[in-house]
């Protein structure tokens, strides 16, 4: 792996994710170059056709970081970010126990 940027503060994160991709270039038989660290940005090599960039660089790369997901900026560039949530998760509060008072209401016989 090439590192075309400063990396004096990279991050375990970030390393991770360089061995992630460097897997995917290795696989290619390609050099990985990393171009920058915020976003994420590696070098992709122009004999790939713009199809064979997405099917074995971005398409894969969720497959090998879990989480994360790629595009292809200004047709040579791979940008590897973190995926965000389709839907925001909403917490609920709990409800508080109601009790089992119309349990106890219908099971009490009547006394007569």
């Amino acid at each position: 792996m090439y590192f075309k940027c400063d990396i004096e503060k990279i991050t375990v994160d970030q390393l991770a994710i360089c061995i992630g991709v460097e897997t995917l270039y290795r696989e290619q038989s390609m050099p990985c170059a990393l171009l920058s660290l915020d976003p994420m940005t590696f070098d992709i090599k122009p004999h790939f056709s713009e199809r064979m960039r997405e099917r074995l660089l971005r398409d894969r790369v969720c497959l090998v970081l879990e989480g994360y997901e790629a595009s292809i900026e200004e047709g040579n560039r791979l940008v590897v970010s973190s995926k965000k949530a389709d839907k925001p998760v909403k917490r609920r509060a709990k409800r508080g126990s109601q009790g089992n008072t119309d349990l106890l209401g219908s099971e009490t016989p009547e006394i007569s």
